[in-house]
């Protein structure tokens, strides 16, 4: 068994076949195509037309007296249409490899004619030769419709659980191009890690394959992972450690996404990352905190060109993170996209006044000047409290006089109530007239002298008879 050189190994999944190597091809029972340049970019119905044996190997009319074989005309394969074998009168795959080398064999007679005798009539006498689905009237015209109607493009659209387990000197894997719709967590577990390089480009058909991608990242134990591309798969978020899980990790090619931000911990575990490519995304700036993850990064390459930058005051940080990082950024290539006037202009070296930060200069220092009333304010208020407390200090005498003063008016008239209260609340003075209870001396003394009457008999003493009292002599015993 030839030795087989381990830095050499390549996967290429296409559809339902597998590519062992950079050359090879297989499609058994099919008929294959390949678009013509220029020809099929203006007829896309035009193309170059070849069919494969039961074990796959192309066979392609490619010139005047040349069929090739297993090196198709024009580049692999991108689309085919893979026949019934069940249809074939005969021996089933005999009748068909036989068909296959007796028109090969045939056209390798004949010169080769762009409008009358072509690939297409050398796979249509193929099958007439193997009288394929019972019939013996295929030409170039019927077979190119119905290669149209009936083909499939070369992909796949699900990675199952460890699709790659079995291959352990696997070193770059090229899934480009393809419609995953569907991604296991170990659909990339193969032991031992032996995968250096990873091509997804263009092959994330939805949402949910991009998801699943995040889990199969984290799950397929890609320690030894050099290279990986994502690029062309309209990626809007990269979740926050979405490559953590992928230390040794070297080139990172994000380019021609939506990605209109960079999270925090985006890119964290990336030590020894060396290229970045975020080109042709949907950047208009980057805020302080993605600045933050990039210039962890260090001193590597970091690819930001052709991103639709808004040249505003708001993008000032990222100008300055331009003019002092350490990464090596094309900053040719980063320029701003709007407002018009500095449409195309570069943004290493713009200045604070080009990209409007005038006014916000003009805010700050109506602020400051606001702030600055405030603490005059303070100041006066503080003034006024102290003149307030040394006002009353230097009066404290009157102060104080006036606060006994108000004490004493407060006393009598609670003496007052207190006293009428004393009236209203005794049943046997009830017939005391208003006039008497108005009259504090008096009615102080009227009270002494009625609680000392007997209970059933009150007496009120009134001012005349206190005066003659007072008049009269005194009496000698």
């Amino acid at each position: 068994m030839a030795e087989v050189d381990d830095t050499d190994v390549m996967m290429n999944y296409h559809g339902d076949f597998l590519k062992n190597d950079r050359k090879n091809s297989r499609y058994p029972y099919c008929i294959v195509w390949t678009p013509i340049p220029l020809l099929s970019w203006v007829l896309p119905f035009i193309g170059h037309m070849g069919i494969c044996t039961s074990s796959g190997i192309i066979r392609d009319f490619a010139g005047s007296y040349f069929v090739s074989e297993d090196n198709m005309g024009f580049g692999r394969p991108t689309k085919y249409w893979k026949l019934d074998v069940d249809k074939v009168c005969g021996n089933g795959a005999a009748t068909w490899d036989k068909a296959v080398h007796d028109a090969s064999e045939e056209y390798k007679c004949r010169p080769h004619n762009l409008c009358l005798d072509n690939c297409h009539s050398h796979v249509a006498m193929a099958l007439n030769l193997m009288r394929y689905d019972n019939s013996s009237s295929w030409n170039m015209v019927n077979l190119c419709v119905r290669s149209l109607i009936h083909g499939k493009h070369v992909r796949i659209t699900e990675m199952a659980s460890h699709s790659l387990s079995a291959l352990l000197n696997l070193r770059f894997l090229d899934l480009s191009g393809n419609q995953l719709a569907l991604i296991h967590p170990e659909a990339f577990s193969i032991p031992g890690s032996p995968l250096q390089e990873l091509n997804l480009s263009r092959s994330l058909y939805n949402f949910t394959a991009r998801s699943d991608l995040t889990t199969a990242l984290r799950w397929g134990g890609l320690t030894g992972l050099l290279s990986l591309d994502l690029s062309g798969n309209h990626l809007s978020l990269l979740p926050p450690g979405m490559f953590s899980h992928l230390p040794n990790l070297q080139q990172l090619y994000l380019s021609n996404n939506s990605l209109v931000a960079v999270y925090s911990e985006t890119v964290s575990g990336m030590n020894h990352l060396e290229v970045l490519d975020l080109t042709r995304n949907a950047f208009v700036g980057f805020r302080a905190d993605a600045l933050q993850e990039l210039e962890k990064l260090g001193n590597i390459r970091i690819l930001l060109g052709d991103n639709p930058y808004t040249c505003s005051c708001e993008i000032r940080n990222f100008v300055a993170w331009l003019n002092e990082s350490r990464a090596q950024v094309d900053v040719d290539a980063v320029r701003c996209a709007s407002p018009r006037g500095l449409s195309d202009t570069r943004l290493r070296g713009l200045g604070v006044q080009a990209i409007g930060c005038v006014l916000p200069v003009q805010a700050e220092m109506a602020d400051l000047t606001l702030q600055t009333s405030y603490v005059f304010l303070g100041l006066v208020l503080g003034l006024v409290g102290m003149v307030f407390l040394s006002v009353l200090y230097l009066n404290r005498k009157g102060m104080k006089k006036w606060i006994i003063e108000m004490r004493d008016a407060c006393r009598d008239i609670m003496e007052g109530y207190h006293y009428r209260y004393e009236i209203d609340s005794d049943p046997r003075l009830g017939d005391i007239s208003a006039d008497n209870v108005g009259r504090r001396p008096q009615g102080h003394l009227g009270l002494a002298l009625s609680q000392q009457l007997p209970n059933d008999t009150v007496h009120v003493i009134t001012d005349t008879e206190v005066k003659q009292v007072a008049t009269s002599p005194p009496v000698n015993l």
